[in-house]
């Protein structure tokens, strides 16, 4: 089952299927971006299409061009992070429904992070559009965040059927003096 969603999930989709599954969670990532970025002090952002335009001090420029559209194609890799991690190890159906159901979100999420990342390093340490060390430092920071994510959500899993099995043994194995006070 790991491998058959590995491969779904490295199949092309055509470009017109891409763009409408794509186009409205774009939008709202780069509205939550911008809502973000306008909460910092002297920092005024606009989006215009799909780019954010900043004016910081008497400093104005772009902020992602075109960004979000190359974040959408790591949504597969965060939902492929999802898939490892849920099978790395022999788990319940149910916990597997949860990580399946947690999944999506997150990969938006992490987009989400991953753009707000790339437009603070351009910001603030006066980088142009065009420079890759944004790209790559957000890129790199939003993937491990999903790879974390996803490690917690499996231990927390692990850690709720380890408590109810260790329950669930306690009753069916009582302590030595509860068998000799019952003698």
């Amino acid at each position: 089952l790991p491998m058959l969603l590995l491969v779904l999930l490295s199949i092309p989709i055509g470009s017109r299927l891409y763009s409408n599954l794509i186009i409205r969670p774009e939008t709202y990532t780069l509205r939550a971006t911008q809502a973000t970025l306008d909460q910092f002090p002297r920092l005024n952002v606009t989006l215009q299409g799909s780019d954010l335009h900043y004016t910081h001090h008497a400093q104005s420029g772009v902020v992602a061009l075109g960004e979000s559209r190359r974040g959408v194609a790591l949504i597969p890799a965060y939902l492929m992070i999802a898939v490892f991690v849920a099978f790395a190890k022999v788990r319940p159906f149910w916990q597997i429904a949860i990580l399946a159901v947690v999944a999506g979100p997150l990969a938006f999420f992490c987009n989400y992070v991953r753009l707000a990342n790339h437009a603070l390093v351009t910001i603030y340490a006066d980088l142009g559009p065009l420079s890759p060390v944004p790209r790559y430092m957000a890129m790199i920071s939003s993937l491990m965040l999903g790879y974390a994510a996803i490690a917690a959500l499996c231990g927390i899993l692990t850690r709720i059927t380890g408590n109810k099995r260790s329950a669930a043994s306690a009753d069916e194995y009582p302590d030595k003096d509860e068998v000799q006070s019952c003698q």
